[in-house]
């Protein structure tokens, strides 16, 4: 019986191993998206001040 659960064990070792990279990548990419957005909105805010102190 444990000589048959070791393969499972490895197998589910490699797996997680071969999936956190891309759970990481994807939280990454998340936390960059929203920060761009936020720099996106500033950048939109600054313009509409320029914008108006120049009119």
């Amino acid at each position: 019986m444990q000589k048959g659960f070791w393969p499972f064990i490895w197998i589910s070792f490699i797996f997680i191993l071969l999936i956190s990279p891309f759970f990481m990548l994807g939280w990454m990419l998340n936390d960059v998206s929203d920060s761009i957005e936020d720099i996106g909105k500033k950048l939109v805010m600054v313009m509409k001040t320029v914008k108006l102190s120049h009119m």
